[in-house]
């Protein structure tokens, strides 16, 4: 279960629930919740108060998201 699922379940929301609460589809919660696709930055300040994760954990796990995209090209 990814940090992101167990942090909105912790503060007893939904996808649907954190999703209307940012304006977005609740299909962008599940594809960041599964890795698909990162937080984007417009959205890290509220997540990041909604679900109690430092704002410097999403970043980071941006980057880390990119980093391994590039590793996959490059490795291809």
């Amino acid at each position: 279960m990814s940090m992101l699922k167990r942090k909105r379940e912790k503060a007893k929301m939904s996808q649907w629930d954190l999703a209307r609460k940012l304006g977005v589809h609740a299909q962008f919660v599940s594809n960041w919740e599964r890795n698909v696709c990162s937080v984007p930055l417009k959205h890290l300040d509220k997540v990041s108060v909604y679900l109690d994760i430092p704002k410097k954990k999403l970043l980071q796990m941006r980057v880390d998201r990119y980093q391994e995209k590039l590793r996959a090209k490059i490795n291809a």
